[in-house]
């Protein structure tokens, strides 16, 4: 009776310990979050890109008439920015930071702001700069006038037309209908994927809003 008791409580130990072994694995797997609440968050986050898009790769940083110049920057309209809710550069870096993911975020800065360059010369400056006293306090923003690094075009999504096509507990790809406008008033119709990912508790987007103008290449 003894040796069967310690037998039963080996299996029971055992079935245990496998029970919770099983819990961890799905703790760690995670519950996927709802279609509506992706979709939701995505049109949240694509609505507070387009002014990221607009001042970096569609209109650009507008540009005070008569402002202070440096070499080949011209001061930022101060009043303008303050009517989009930013004051200087590393306002409107934090934003983004907080829209983005860390590799969309990374993208963000390697195309529209970084200077740009091929290894041996610099093809592009970088597109703006806070300047400062020499005390390191924040003076103006300067913007290049040599216009944006990367620009693309006016570009609106239909939110209405998100639908999640493939989702975890921490990313999700999304599809949605985007009209782009070129500087001619052409506008197209294109399907976009967007992707969504879940850093530090937070749903961010991993992948850039701003799209070009498709042109079909003549043969």
């Amino acid at each position: 009776m003894k040796n069967l008791s310690v037998f039963s409580k080996t299996i029971t130990l055992l079935l245990l310990l496998g029970c919770l072994l099983a819990t961890l694995a799905g703790c760690g797997k995670g519950k996927a979050p709802s279609d509506s609440e992706l979709i939701s968050v995505a049109s949240e986050l694509i609505e507070k890109s387009y002014v990221i898009n607009s001042l970096f790769f569609e209109k650009g940083i507008p540009i005070q008439e008569g402002g202070k110049t440096e070499g080949t920057y011209q001061q930022a309209d101060a009043e303008a920015l303050s009517r989009l809710g930013f004051s200087s550069y590393a306002s409107m870096a934090q934003y983004a930071e907080n829209i983005f993911s860390e590799v969309a975020y990374g993208q963000f800065l390697s195309m529209a702001v970084e200077r740009q360059s091929d290894g041996t010369s610099i093809l592009r400056p970088a597109y703006c700069f806070d300047a400062k006293d020499n005390k390191g306090n924040f003076v103006m923003l300067m913007v290049s006038l040599e216009g944006l690094n990367t620009p693309t075009d006016k570009t609106v999504f239909d939110l209405s037309t998100l639908k999640v096509s493939q989702k975890t507990a921490t990313t999700a790809i999304l599809e949605v209908s985007a009209t782009v406008t070129d500087e001619t008033g052409a506008t197209q119709t294109r399907a976009k994927q967007i992707g969504l990912v879940l850093e530090e508790g937070e749903w961010q987007l991993d992948t850039l809003t701003c799209m070009s103008y498709f042109v079909m290449p003549t043969v």
